[in-house]
């Protein structure tokens, strides 16, 4: 399945094949999903990276919101789940395609701009797309990524 990417994106993506930059760099680790950063004991975080460390302006620690389930009715915690996973995932190693890439900086601009999870309810579609492109990327089924970790 090919993800459908943002206006954004797509730019982007149309302006390195227009350039004859490469779109894909190469692979390189394994991705892992919300559920692996959450649950598994013992698996240790990347460094810079914190547990206890509040989620930007969310109120709640990194781990604080990957204990909250992540509800439809909120895109903040649904984006929140993927990114910190994809973003562990890139300090562990895993490669990203630009497109993975670009949706994290979107992403972490958005969360450093002082958004909370009461920011954004059921509305939101951008965020919910950049949801999408992360699960894709955490699961190993975006184009381009890096497999999903077998253990």
């Amino acid at each position: 399945m090919v993800p459908i990417l943002p206006h954004s994106l797509r730019l982007l993506l149309f302006t390195f094949v227009l350039l004859g930059l490469p779109v894909t760099p190469a692979q390189a680790g394994c991705t892992r999903t919300p559920a692996h950063w959450s649950n598994k004991s013992g698996v240790a975080w990347p460094a810079p990276y914190s547990r206890t460390a509040l989620f930007f302006s969310s109120g709640l620690t990194w781990q604080q919101v990957l204990d909250t389930p992540p509800h439809a009715d909120n895109a903040y915690l649904i984006l929140a789940h993927h990114a910190i996973a994809a973003m562990l995932s890139r300090a562990s190693g895993a490669s990203a395609p630009f497109g993975v890439q670009a949706v994290l900086d979107h992403a972490g601009a958005w969360f450093a701009g002082g958004t909370t999870p009461a920011s954004c309810g059921r509305a939101c579609p951008t965020q919910r797309d950049w949801a999408g492109i992360l699960d894709l990327y955490n699961s190993g089924n975006y184009p381009g990524a890096p497999p999903l970790c077998s253990s």
